[in-house]
């Protein structure tokens, strides 16, 4: 009854090393206020790393860790790009139906008026 709430000896170092890193992960969710199923997939990666089993996804998720904050900044300049050349295609079709319609109603002299430097000749 004395070891009642005590956790038992681990069997291994890399069982150890999990068991930390668990708590860790715990740790940060709780001061953070990080979501259920985000701890779960924290403690998973962790877990693989720790037996040695590293996977694709693995992989894929630290580098989108690591590169994230290079992805947004290439996002967020791409994003204002993309706005900027919408804008100006957006004005300059104004611009253009604007002219057109002005060509197509202005309004023309039917004769060709004379200068008088003309009539001296």
């Amino acid at each position: 009854m004395k070891n009642e709430n005590t956790l038992t000896a681990p069997a291994n170092d890399a069982e150890e090393r999990q068991l930390l890193n668990e708590l860790a992960i715990d740790d940060f969710a709780q001061a953070e206020k990080v979501e259920a199923e985000a701890v779960a997939q924290m403690k998973a990666l962790c877990g693989e790393i720790v037996r040695g089993e590293v996977s694709a996804t693995t992989i894929r998720t630290i580098l989108a860790g690591v590169t994230h904050d290079d992805d947004v900044r290439n996002a967020d300049g791409e994003g204002y790009l993309r706005g900027r050349n919408e804008k100006i295609e957006f004005e300059n079709r104004f611009d253009q139906s604007a002219e057109a319609r002005a060509e197509r109603n202005s309004v023309t002299p039917r004769f060709a008026r004379r200068s008088i430097w003309d009539i001296a000749d």
